[in-house]
This record gives C-alpha cells, sequence and structure tokens, in this order.
C-alpha cells in the first residue's frame, strides 16, 4: 500500500487541527482563563487558611520581630501555586487580548477579576466558585484541623467538663480536645454575643478570651494571651458565627465536632 494514502488523510487532520487552533485561540485562552480566575481563588483561600494556621501554631503573635519576619518568609511558600496559577490566568488574558482586540473590554475585566482573586480572596472567591462550594471547602479544611490536632492529642490533655461525652476541638484560638455535651458551645456563643451586642452601645467590643471563659468556665482550662488580642465588635466585625464540622477520629473512628469562628475576630475591636 502507498505510503501516501494513509498518511495523507493524517496531514489533512493535522491541517485542519492547526487552523482551528489559530482560528478559535482567543476563545480557548479565555476559556483557559475563566478557569484560572475559579482556580486562582481556591488557590488563594486554602493557602491563606494553611498560612494563618502556620502563624498560629508557631507562635507569631509573641514571637520577636526578627522571628516574626522568619516565619513570615515560611508562611508565603504556601502561595507559590496560587501565584502561578493567577501569573497564568493574567497570561492567558493578555495573549487572547492581543490575538483579539475586539475582545479587549471582556478580557480586561477577566485580567481584573484574576488579579482581585490573588488579592481579596473571600468575596471574590464566593462570587465564583458559589457559596456552597465554599462551604464544602471550608469543611474540608476545618476536617483537616480536627484530625492534625487529634493525631498530636494525647489522652491526658483532653478536658472533661462533665458536660458530656462528644469529642470537641477548638481548632483557632488553642487547639484545645475537650469532652462536652455540644450544646455549651453554642450557649456560650449566644452569652457572648449578648455581650458584643450590649457593648456596641457604647461603640466597644469584647476579647475573643472572654468568649473561651464563658466555654470552659466550670474547668481549668489554658487561655492563650492572643485570645485576648483579638475580638467582636458589632459595629466594626459583627458578632462572633462559629463554624462546625462533624468528623470521625482517624485512630478509633469516634465522632467529633471541631469547630472554629466563621468570621475572624479583629485587633482593634475594643473601639477606643
Amino acid at each position: 500500500m502507498n505510503l501516501a494514502v494513509i498518511t495523507r488523510p493524517l496531514h489533512k487532520i493535522v491541517k485542519y487541527s492547526k487552523h482551528m487552533l489559530v482560528k478559535h485561540s482567543a476563545d480557548i485562552l479565555t476559556g483557559f482563563t475563566v478557569g484560572g480566575v475559579v482556580l486562582t481563588g481556591f488557590e488563594v483561600h486554602k493557602a491563606t487558611l494553611k498560612a494563618d494556621e502556620f502563624l498560629r501554631i508557631n507562635g507569631y503573635d509573641q514571637a520577636n520581630p526578627d522571628t516574626q519576619k522568619v516565619l513570615k518568609l515560611e508562611a508565603a511558600k504556601f502561595y507559590i501555586r496560587p501565584v502561578v496559577t493567577g501569573a497564568a490566568t493574567i497570561g492567558c488574558a493578555v495573549g487572547a487580548n492581543y490575538i483579539n482586540h475586539e475582545k479587549i473590554a471582556g478580557l480586561a475585566a477577566i485580567c481584573t477579576a484574576a488579579e482581585t482573586a490573588l488579592n481579596e480572596k473571600d468575596g471574590k472567591i464566593k462570587e465564583l466558585m458559589g457559596e456552597k462550594a465554599l462551604d464544602k471547602l471550608d469543611d474540608e479544611i476545618l476536617a483537616d484541623k480536627g484530625r492534625e490536632i487529634l493525631a498530636k492529642t494525647s489522652p491526658n490533655d483532653i478536658i472533661d467538663t462533665g458536660t458530656g461525652d462528644v469529642l470537641c476541638v477548638e481548632s483557632y484560638w488553642t487547639g484545645q480536645v475537650f469532652k462536652a455535651d455540644p450544646n455549651i458551645i453554642w450557649m456560650a456563643q449566644n452569652t457572648y454575643n449578648e455581650r458584643v451586642l450590649e457593648e456596641a452601645e457604647s461603640g466597644l467590643g469584647v476579647a475573643s478570651g472572654d468568649f473561651l471563659e464563658e466555654l470552659w468556665k466550670n474547668v481549668n482550662a489554658f487561655i492563650p494571651k492572643k485570645a485576648y488580642e483579638d475580638g467582636y465588635n458589632a459595629t466594626k466585625n459583627g458578632i462572633l458565627r462559629l463554624e462546625c464540622h462533624w468528623d470521625g477520629d482517624p485512630k478509633k473512628g469516634e465522632r467529633y465536632l471541631v469547630f472554629e469562628p466563621k468570621n475572624r475576630p479583629i485587633r482593634d475591636f475594643a473601639g477606643f
């Protein structure tokens, strides 16, 4: 059989594919850009949570300035992936712009969205991914925190509040594991928020440590200094809203509840 008979159709396919790629390259790059915006938002959100957790675990707030610089550099590694993704996204937008000038306005908006996703995580990620997808991501990250804390906690470190036998993990301020009736968590949140609203009349706020004091009022639990350095002010960051996730202990299979603030506390909560 003549070799040309076999290869001629392949040449046609390659030539046609090349033609279609060139013709629709702007559309293809635009598609990559849109996908890149979503992926960038996902990576930035995930990197920010990991960086916050890394700095908290390593005592950033109590460290001296030199140590804080080192910790910041270490935490920066979590942003490598979102930065690369964002750069590639912007590159696709610029390339599409270059290929087809008629789409400048639309692609410029996409470029702006990509850059915003790198710098402003929460609002943009919700817009790009949707509330349900973002909540699912938060649940997965919260579950990972719970497993990590439980893996490092010995039975002697678990506090028994005397109110119940459900394993609970406070994953933001202390990493403390305790046994309790989960209802005491919501009761402590409600009592704390009542104080936040009361103080709002004077423009003041309440330290996060007060929530932990209310939560563990019947036991001797350690509350770190940093919990009194941030807090909630109803006129600035609203009241405390906890998010929780039920999961299973990877060692024993025991069901546990991990929780942390959904809306982060702020430093200038006092209102002075």
